[in-house]
């Protein structure tokens, strides 16, 4: 240990978050994602919906880090971990028939998978970084059309803004 010069761990710890106005959505959405700074609780919405759909949906939890997955074992998800977004997707769709794919920490290079899950009819929610509906926008603008739900986190975890598709377009935000 003589070379370490820090050492940093995550506990993670169940917290209720989902919003009636997110679970709401749900039912309409074919796409949802959690949009926030790091530390804005994306991952725990994540976790708690995951477990909400597994009451009645088949979820497929993909989980590179094993992060996500902290508490879903046992709720009923299909859980895989270490394998990449883009082979973690291909496997829920083709193999696993999910009804939903949850993911941790969408990348840009994620987005040809979550645009494939979609099109083949299974529903996608997904955590990624940013601020505002504009960060989400250009970061992701290929996923714009097949988001339904976008749901703004804020540092303080109380404050959750949701922003559907047609107000997207329609406001041009």
């Amino acid at each position: 240990f003589a070379s370490f010069t820090s050492l940093c761990l995550r506990v993670p710890h169940d917290v209720g978050c989902l919003s009636q106005e997110v679970v709401s959505s749900i039912a309409t959405s074919r796409a949802i994602g959690f949009v926030g700074a790091p530390g804005t609780g994306k991952t725990t919405c994540l976790r708690n919906l995951a477990r909400a759909l597994a009451a009645t949906c088949n979820v497929v939890v993909c989980d590179e880090r094993a992060e996500l997955s902290a508490f879903c074992t046992g709720s009923g998800c299909d859980i895989l971990v270490g394998a990449d977004k883009p082979y973690a997707f291909s496997v829920a769709a083709r193999t696993l028939a999910a009804d939903w794919i949850v993911c941790d920490e969408l990348a840009t290079d994620d987005v040809s998978a979550v645009n494939g899950a979609i099109d083949s009819g299974v529903k996608v929610a997904f955590s990624a970084h940013g601020r505002t509906v504009e960060d989400f926008r250009h970061r992701f603008p290929s996923l714009c059309n097949s988001v339904s739900t976008l749901v703004l986190l804020d540092e303080h975890h109380h404050s959750q803004t949701v922003v559907n598709s047609a107000t997207m377009t329609k406001n041009g935000v």
